[in-house]
């Protein structure tokens, strides 16, 4: 069984992104799925308030500093809903709707066009609320597999968020929610590849763009 606490090694050649991505990503999965079973009820819900706790002292302190007088109500910010075997968002989700913060979650379009749209998770109907939405996101919470120190995030192969995240102003943060193990030494980028601002982890947020947060 694969060890989730052991860093995963990008595989060769770098000549080929796409092979070593298709690698790496499987590592990934394997880690992901070896902790998933190693957890018990009680140590999702441990970890899901880690993360909550640790991604609400970040944005309370980000809109703060944005001198915006309907900080943090009235901001607006995407979220997802997290698989088993990925690190637990929906405490988050709660205690950010709970602050007045409008949460927005993802819907496939289709598979053939590869665009997500977006729903307001206070909407019982799941009301699409067309790609534009994106430019009234103020922090972007999203899913993935793992990230490079530059900010390179490598998901699950299908290129949704990266699409999604080419449509948010460009002052804002990107914020991939990860397991600690998924801090990576390197992933194989390519040209389509959007860094993202930075990484929620339990430990934390930490931060790779240069922008003040």
């Amino acid at each position: 069984m694969p060890d989730p606490s052991s860093p995963a090694q990008t595989p060769t050649p770098e000549s080929n992104p796409v092979a070593a991505k298709t690698a790496l990503r499987a590592q990934l999965l394997a880690r992901r799925r070896a902790l998933a079973d190693g957890f018990g009820p009680d140590g999702r819900r441990e970890l899901a308030d880690r993360l909550a706790t640790a991604g609400i002292d970040w944005f309370l302190r980000y809109a703060a500093a944005s001198g915006r007088p309907d900080a943090p109500a009235g901001w607006t910010v995407t979220a997802y809903q997290s698989r088993r075997t990925e690190p637990p968002v929906e405490d988050l989700v709660d205690r950010l709707r709970a602050r007045g913060v409008r949460v927005l979650m993802p819907i496939t379009l289709s598979l053939e066009s590869g665009q997500l749209d977006w729903f307001d998770v206070a909407d019982p109907d799941s009301t699409p609320l067309a790609r534009g939405v994106m430019a009234e996101v103020d922090v972007a919470f999203t899913p993935g597999l793992g990230v490079d120190g530059r900010g390179i995030r490598i998901g699950k192969g299908g290129g949704y968020y990266d699409r999604a995240l080419q449509l948010l102003r460009p002052d804002t943060p990107t914020v991939t929610v990860l397991h600690e193990h998924e801090l990576l030494p390197h992933v194989p980028d390519e040209p389509h590849d959007t860094p993202v601002w930075g990484v929620l982890t339990a430990d934390g947020v930490h931060q790779f763009s240069s922008r003040e947060g």
